[in-house]
């Protein structure tokens, strides 16, 4: 019998398929034909919960920045003396200045040289000279020799001549000596004093002098090392490159002293000390001190330059704090819209979730009393289309045929805001200190608030329209507020969009506009078929603004409210006024939303007046405000509203 070996199948890639109830695979694969709204994508089906449930997209978890430390580097060694970068800028000014400076002879003169490397080499000839390593082995050695002994024993001259005789025979012997040590043969008593005692004190002055240059020379790396750092730290400071320069100059000029000392005869140098006493070499000690002095001074004005970059470095991390600081509040506004959005698509699935489990919970009760054995009709009944409301905000902002009024009319009275507190005096600025708009402001309930002017405007706007559009567009700004505006003054016969239908409108498209939720709730399919009732558009209003979760507050502010106190205007301003404040009594006694109203006039009114019922604690008159002699821009006076909020 033949085996056939067992085909190996390839995995399927099509999803495990699951079975459910007749209900939920209607709801899943055919609810969406009846209807748009029954968005199913939005849900899906839990068998543990036994309902269909939201499909809430996981949170962010922010944006995160890494902690990138930047490595710290260790300062490199200085490089080789003659490879420092500062000599291509400075060596041909500093010798320059040394010929200019002081003159020498050209035996010892380094002027003629182009690079270090050729003054070194020059220095280290006149050393060798000095000491004694041109010479035979045996009498470079012994020379070398007989100075160290001496440099630390320098009473042994004193003590020669205190052991042979002053006497004409002996002198010569002393003398030599003394030759041989760098001080003078001449015996001879000077002002009472011997020789030995000059010469004791010669040898001594001549060797810290020795000394002086050779530590003086040995510390000419350093010098160098902090020129070469300084230059390339601060590149263009003309103080730094100055102190480098002087420095280089010095440099120069006690390398020549140097090699003038090194280079002299001894026997020159001997009568030298012994007749120059405190002022033996005193050109050599006086070019090396000035290499220590300006060594220091390059150090000060290193040191001045540093504070003073640090000064400027200061000042642009205060800017640049300043910019941040800014651009966290903007993202902080922009995050603040982000979870506003989030929220709303939120409430949005948590809605077709409902909805499609009143249809799922419809289907299982049908399916439960269903008869087993009930006969079959005798013909197919019509299936009744379910007539579910669905209508987007873009669609009903674009029924109510109106522009952004608030942005145009905010934008105009914005530029104008310096001229009308000038104009004022003050006088409205000073509203936002007073106590009972800081009690309509600070509750935490629905408030209203009606101020009367005391000024005649002479144009479409007052100083009361600077102020209300400077709180519209703080509360915007603050990301935690729903602001709503209208000025009358700029929409009179004149213009295009005039009259109180027009204000119910205009802010029916701004709260579509501010919290653009993604479904509607069905009430408003009613308000649709007469939108041209103004009735119907605060019905509307009304509706919109219970769709606002309780924890978003919805500023109402409408300025020059006695334009529309006029027979042309004052029925449907009446009407709408009137229902604004029924708004705010009902939502102060209940948990909807907090509707703050206020209502601005440059004259006293009367219709408004008394709609507000003689409540002496929402009327404000603009007559007990005093004159302020100062005033403050508009930019400013955002900021201190701002920061009172």
């Amino acid at each position: 019998m033949m085996h056939t070996q067992p085909v190996l199948s390839r995995p399927s890639r099509r999803p495990q398929i699951e079975l459910h109830t007749p209900e939920v695979d209607f709801i899943e694969n055919r609810l969406t034909e009846y209807h748009p709204a029954f968005d199913v994508s939005k849900v899906r089906y839990s068998k543990n919960q036994g309902q269909f449930v939201a499909i809430v997209p996981p949170c962010s978890q922010g944006l995160t920045v890494p902690n990138v430390s930047t490595p710290s580097q260790a300062r490199p060694m200085p490089a080789p003396i003659a490879e420092m970068e500062f000599w291509d800028n400075i060596f041909v000014i500093a010798m320059k200045r040394l010929d200019e400076e002081s003159n020498i002879k050209s035996k010892w003169s380094i002027r003629h040289l182009s690079k270090w490397d050729d003054i070194q080499a020059r220095l280290e000839d006149a050393q060798n000279e000095y000491n004694f390593n041109n010479q035979s082995k045996t009498v470079g050695k012994a020379r070398r020799a007989i100075r160290n002994i001496l440099d630390n024993h320098h009473s042994i001259p004193q003590q020669i001549g205190k052991v042979v005789p002053n006497s004409e025979i002996a002198g010569p012997i002393v003398g030599v000596i003394n030759l041989m040590v760098d001080v003078s043969v001449n015996q001879e008593p000077i002002l009472g004093i011997k020789a030995t005692d000059y010469s004791v004190e010669a040898y001594s002055k001549a060797s810290e002098v020795r000394d002086e240059v050779t530590s003086s020379l040995e510390s000419l790396p350093a010098c160098f090392a902090k020129i070469d750092l300084y230059l390339q730290t601060f590149e263009k400071d003309e103080n730094v490159i100055k102190a480098s320069t002087d420095l280089v100059v010095a440099v120069f000029e006690a390398v020549e002293c140097s090699i003038k000392f090194y280079t002299s005869v001894q026997a020159t140098r001997a009568v030298a000390a012994i007749f120059g006493g405190k002022q033996y070499q005193a050109n050599l000690v006086q070019s090396l001190a000035s290499i220590k002095s300006s060594c220091d001074e390059l150090e000060n004005q290193a040191r001045m330059s540093f504070y003073h970059c640090m000064k400027g470095d200061n000042e642009r991390m205060s800017g640049d704090l300043s910019s941040i600081i800014q651009g966290n509040t903007m993202t902080h506004v922009g995050l603040g819209a982000i979870m506003h959005e989030q929220h709303a698509q939120t409430e949005s699935m948590l809605w077709v979730q409902n909805l499609v489990n009143q249809v799922f919970s419809l289907l299982k009760d049908q399916e439960r009393n269903w008869l087993p054995h009930s006969p079959c009709p005798s013909r197919p009944l019509t299936p009744q289309p379910l007539t579910l409301p669905v209508l987007t905000p873009r669609q009903l902002w674009s029924q109510l045929s109106i522009p952004n009024l608030d942005e145009v009319d905010l934008q105009h009275i914005a530029g104008r805001a310096e001229e009308m507190f000038q104009q004022d005096r003050g006088r409205a600025q000073q509203i936002v200190t007073m106590s009972l708009f800081r009690s309509w402001i600070d509750s935490a309930q629905s408030t209203k608030l009606l101020i009367h002017g005391s000024f005649r405007a002479a144009g479409d706007v007052s100083p009361l329209s600077t102020l209300c559009t400077v709180l519209s567009l703080t509360f915007r700004q603050t990301g935690r507020f729903i602001s709503l505006v209208f000025f009358c003054g700029r929409h009179l016969v004149w213009d295009d969009y005039h009259g109180g239908a027009v204000m119910i409108r205009s802010l029916i498209a701004q709260v579509l506009r501010q919290y653009p939720t993604q479904y509607l709730s069905p009430e408003v399919h009613s308000c649709l078929r007469n939108m041209g009732d103004i009735d119907t558009l605060c019905d509307l209003f009304r509706i919109l603004l219970g769709q606002i979760p309780p924890s978003i507050p919805v500023v109402c502010l409408i300025d020059g409210i006695n334009r529309y106190e006029t027979e042309e205007y004052l029925d449907d301003m009446a009407t709408v006024i009137l229902r604004l404040v029924e708004l705010v009594d009902v939502s102060s006694h209940g948990r909807n939303t907090c509707f703050k109203l206020l209502l601005a006039s440059s004259l006293p009114t009367r219709e408004v007046q008394r709609v507000f019922g003689g409540d002496q604690n929402a009327l404000l008159h603009m007559e007990n405000v005093p004159v302020s002699e100062t005033t403050i821009g508009l930019n400013l006076f955002q900021e201190q509203l701002d920061h009172q909020m």
